[in-house]
């Protein structure tokens, strides 16, 4: 997008804030020239984990998948954790007789 916004601002003819003069349509070519080598850059890099290949398609699947179980595990610790908490605060001192054969209320 940025070489599309740098154009339009050379085209019209826009002053930006703190700038004296328009911009220099050579320095909107070279800024554009840039952006688009940066994204050619990335892109090469990128080793199919663009979705739309059906590599990056799986690995995508997988990490979300990895993610959420991660997740999972994180809010079960959590839940276990907050329930010997309470069991804890809530139990001191009390002794259960594993004989019983009634539990009173």
């Amino acid at each position: 997008m940025t070489p599309f916004v740098l154009a339009a601002i050379d085209w019209s003819g826009i002053t930006l804030p703190g700038q004296a003069a328009p911009m220099s349509s050579y320095l909107a070519a070279f800024l554009s020239l840039g952006c688009v080598g940066l994204c050619i850059f990335m892109l090469r890099n990128a080793n199919e984990r663009i979705a739309g290949h059906w590599a990056g398609s799986r690995e995508s699947a997988v990490r979300t998948l990895a993610a959420l179980r991660i997740i999972d595990a994180a809010e079960l610790a959590y839940a276990v954790d907050a329930i010997e908490r309470h069991e804890n605060r809530n139990n001191a001192g009390r002794v259960i007789d594993a004989e019983a054969q009634e539990v009173g209320k």
